[in-house]
């Protein structure tokens, strides 16, 4: 029986035996000796009923305390809840720390956490207080890894709070010296079960960072995943290339070759210095040889450059006339496509409005920025095995007509994909993909084959954009790997959802994540995750 309870029975049994002596008179003689003892009892229970804990002492060793008690010792940490947000959003600030609580509440362990409000001189503000028992000695190493794991956990689930260790009051309560910034707290009076920690990766063998929970655990994809081709989306500085870079060294390790088409020229700077790799730019440029594309499959020649000239069905029907009749050609350049273009009859204005915008936009292409990059004994599906081994990163930033650095990546496209289909070879390539909404935005049936079909030759794409919106829906419904960095626009973030079916808490945190972290949704993982990549690329 518990001691408070002790002095309120005492009282009832002595108040009960008074009625029963008054009104019916039995055993009065008997009554004095059951009298008496109660009430040498009323002061004993008052004795019982009180609870005295004599504080031997309390220390402070950075901001860990350690308080001693008669019969226990406790030690832990004081974090001051301050919120990230303006407070006018307090409602959000609110339910992060529900969500916090509510996590708290799910971990195993013999840990406590108190959440503690203070009210002193007009100014409000919460605490969480971690704490254990320590018997017998001080386990600081095991307090600083608790306080950790909460931090991370608040990171992940509570973006908008933050949690700041401080040393505890001058009173005899260990109280926090300065409280958080966030006045209220909502306890649900709601009993959480213990779950086991069941791990949510079963088994990968790239790595990509840790898990944002109270597990912190490593995870990562698998290699034969890599294959059915990965999209990476965030907004400009959310850690995208960062993610890209990394998981471009990872599949380097396991013998995978990496093409990464970089259209602003970055990826050069982030490797890291022991890693060797071949760069095609300005100073050593890629040139390809058109005539070789032409010649091996026009309807494909015909796709890429109508798409990237914007061309109209009367264009691309013409487009189509010309390039057969430039396979019998030495060299695809302007003067033999004006040559072509003559030749063919005028039978109505429309006709010779069709040649005349045709010959407009192929000068843009077939100038003097176009000659740098197409030759006839540049890069063909023949000798592409001399060209990409190992890290290849083709710079294509020095292109300044946007146009023809969307022909000029579509083309490399093309040719990998050739190679592959005709060598039909057993080593992987992954082709990074930058900026690819410049590629992908609109339908197009080469590119829609591309992402579709090549899977199966070993060729893997991994899409990189900051906006997954732009992208075609053969493009989304084909990425099974995708890394979300932080995401703001409400277009993308519902594009993401539809991909995915992610639920509203996870859509809700796609604004909020900090640089380097990402949801990881992948074949080997049951339900999208909470990530923080970890990468050795320069930033």
């Amino acid at each position: 029986m518990e001691k408070g309870r002790i002095f309120p029975l005492v009282l009832i049994s002595l108040s009960i035996m008074i009625l029963v002596y008054r009104y019916t008179n039995l055993f009065p003689k008997y009554f004095v000796y059951i009298i008496i003892p109660l009430l040498f009892l009323i002061p004993i229970a008052i004795i019982l009923n009180r609870r005295v804990i004599r504080l031997n002492s309390i220390s402070i060793n950075s901001n860990i305390f350690d308080l001693i008690t008669q019969d226990d010792r406790f030690c832990g940490e004081v974090l001051r809840i301050i919120g990230k947000t303006d407070l006018s959003s307090r409602s959000l600030v609110e339910d992060e720390i529900r969500k916090l609580g509510m996590s708290l509440a799910r971990r195993q362990g013999d840990f406590h956490y108190v959440f503690t409000t203070s009210i002193s001189n007009g100014k409000m503000g919460s605490a969480l207080i971690v704490f254990k028992s320590c018997k017998p000695k001080l386990e600081k190493d095991q307090i600083e890894k608790e306080v950790t794991d909460i931090k991370n956990i608040a990171k992940a689930i509570s973006p908008h709070l933050e949690l700041i260790p401080t040393s505890i009051s001058s009173t005899p309560v260990p109280l926090p010296s300065l409280f958080g910034n966030v006045p209220y707290l909502y306890a649900p009076e709601k009993t959480f079960s213990a779950v086991s920690n069941e791990p949510l990766v079963f088994d990968y063998d790239i790595p990509l960072g840790r898990v944002q929970n109270d597990l912190a655990s490593n995870t990562g994809i698998n290699l034969k995943d890599v294959t059915r081709h990965i999209g990476i989306f965030g907004t400009t500085g959310s850690g995208k290339s960062t993610t890209a870079c990394h998981l471009s060294l990872q599949v380097l390790k396991k013998n995978v070759d990496v093409v990464i088409l970089d259209w602003h020229g970055e990826y050069s700077r982030s490797i890291p210095n022991n890693v060797s790799y071949t760069l095609y730019n300005a100073n050593k440029v890629l040139r390809i040889d058109l005539n070789s594309i032409i010649s091996k499959d026009i309807n494909d020649a015909v796709e890429i450059f109508g798409d990237t000239m914007q061309l109209t069905d009367p264009q691309r029907f013409l487009l189509y006339t010309v390039l057969n009749k430039l396979k019998k050609s030495p060299e695809l350049n302007f003067k033999n496509l004006i040559e072509i273009l003559r030749s063919i009859e005028e039978t109505s204005n429309w006709i010779r409005d069709v040649k005349y915008a045709l010959a407009r936009k192929f000068f843009i292409l077939l100038g003097k920025e176009g000659r740098e990059i197409f030759s006839h004994d540049g890069l063909t599906v023949d000798n592409l095995g001399n060209f990409f081994n190992g890290l290849t990163i083709v710079d294509l930033s020095f292109i300044r007509n946007m146009r023809l650095r969307k022909l000029y990546g579509l083309l490399i496209m093309k040719l990998i994909s050739d190679f592959y289909i005709e060598a039909k070879t057993t080593k992987m390539t992954m082709v990074v993909i930058d900026e690819a909404h410049n590629y992908f935005a609109d339908k197009n049936d080469f590119t829609d084959r591309l992402i579709s079909e090549i899977r199966k030759y070993g060729v893997s794409l991994c899409v990189i954009s900051q906006s997954p919106s732009s992208l075609s829906s053969e493009i989304m419904k084909n990425t099974n790997i995708k890394i979300i960095h932080s995401i703001k626009s409400d277009i993308d973030k519902k594009s993401i959802k539809d991909s995915l079916s992610l639920d509203d808490k996870m859509i809700s945190s796609l604004d909020k994540l900090d640089v380097g972290e990402a949801i990881l949704s992948a074949p080997n993982i049951k339900n999208p995750i909470i990530i923080k990549i970890e990468s050795n690329c320069n930033r």
